[in-house]
This record gives structure tokens, sequence and C-alpha cells, in this order.
């Protein structure tokens, strides 16, 4: 089926605050949701996007969703779920003049999970909250920009970290902005370099992979060093809420 969205809409829950909340997402398999040009899509007050109904929960079902227009996600109880199970592929591709606004989190198909995310950004993408990009196979690219927000925490699993130059490591988009008051998790189960990209001071720097992590540059951390062994953290995915490791 393919759904077009050619108005400016604005899904809200309107239930009281953690009982619950709305999602747009597909119901059967191979879908293709289409925002237009020109049209913006508003997720607010707990409503989500993605291939589930359930909050960060992977579906079985192939998705794809072009973005010409805008989505702004820009409630912190928002997420985007790119989560699908074994054998299946969601894509999600932000077309030139396209912008995606995430703040409450994005979830990426983790190796856990067994599916593939594909994500491509030709135009704009911001993420903030939680951003679960661990599976090391899994890359952002596109001749577009990618912005971690300041309330981000991006979570790593990439061999080569994040790269200044969009070359290499787990996000190769043309542009690239990274905070420094962002918190950078990195979460591979090879052993993993931090890569060019990281800013040189950071809120937060979590280690948690027992093959290591090896610093590129030198790195100011200004609330919370996390060294964990990686052997029960590697596939969680932690929130700005998080408490801290020793």
């Amino acid at each position: 089926m393919t759904v077009v969205f050619d108005i400016n809409t604005t899904l809200r829950y309107t239930g009281s605050t953690g009982t619950g909340g709305v999602a747009l997402y597909p119901q059967t398999d191979n879908n293709v949701f289409t925002v237009n040009a020109g049209k913006t899509v508003t997720c607010v007050v707990n409503a989500g996007l993605g291939v589930s109904g359930s909050n960060r929960v992977s579906a079985s079902v192939n998705w794809t969703m072009n973005v010409y227009g805008t989505i702004n996600m820009n409630s912190s109880a928002s997420p985007l779920t790119l989560k699908v199970t074994s054998g299946k592929t969601v894509s999600l591709t932000v077309f030139t003049g396209g912008t995606v606004s995430v703040l409450g989190g994005v979830y990426a198909s983790t190796v856990a999970d067994g599916g593939s995310t594909l994500l491509t950004v030709h135009g704009s993408m911001t993420a903030g909250g939680p951003v679960d990009f661990s599976n090391p196979a899994f890359t952002v690219t596109g001749t577009g920009t990618f912005t971690l927000y300041q309330t981000g925490n991006l979570l790593i699993g990439h061999a080569a970290g994040i790269s200044s130059s969009g070359a290499t490591g787990q996000i190769q988009t043309a542009s690239r902005t990274f905070s420094p008051l962002a918190k950078y998790s990195y979460v591979g189960s090879a052993g993993q370099v931090t890569g060019t990209g990281l800013p040189s001071t950071v809120g937060d720097l979590m280690a948690d992979n027992t093959s290591g992590v090896t610093l590129t540059g030198g790195v100011t951390v200004s609330d919370s060093l996390i060294l964990e062994d990686g052997s029960s953290r590697r596939e969680r995915t932690p929130s700005p809420s998080r408490p801290r490791g020793s």
C-alpha cells in the first residue's frame, strides 16, 4: 500500500500523560509512506512514527518512508522507530529539500533485531534523545546534513566511530554537526576508535566494549566518563535519565 501525505497534519495524543500514546505506522507488509514537498507532519504529546505501534519495538514488515516535505517530532516523548526483525528492511530517505527533526529518540535496527535499517539523508536531519546506531553494520549516508542536538545520546557501534569527513564511520553524510553538550556511547562488538568527528569537548563519554575503544584525539568530558565491561549493556538503549555507571 502507498500512502501519500499531502496535507499539513498534527498527530496528538489527548489522554493523560504516561498512560499511552498514538503512532503512525504500517499495519501490513510492504507499505510506502510519502510526505510531499511543502507539507508538514507534526508529532506531539506522546505521538510517534515508525514501523510499530509500540515504542521502540521491532516489527516484521518491509516499510519505506519518503520525505520531500517536513517531519517535526520535537517532543521528548515522540520517538522515530526504525527497527525491523530478521529478513525485513525499513528505509527512510530524506530527499533534497526535506527535513526531519526528532528529539524523542531515533531507534535503528540492532544486531539483536536481525533486520536492516537504511537511513539516507539528502536534505537535513536533526536528532536528539537516545539515538541508537549501535549496529556495527549500520551507516547513515547521503549528500545532506546530519545534526546531533545537545540533548542527544548517540550510541555508536561502527568500528571507525564518527568521522569529521564523512568518508567512513557511522554517519557518512556530506555534512555533520555533533554537539559538544551531547552524550557519546561507544558500544561496538569489535575494537573501536572514537573517530575524528568526536568533539574535543563532550557532555558524557561512555566506553561499553570488551574489545576496547581508542581515542583518536584528545577529548574533555564535562560531565561523566563511564567505563563499562560491555557484557550486559551492549544491546540496551540508555535514556537521558540513565543512572551513572562506575
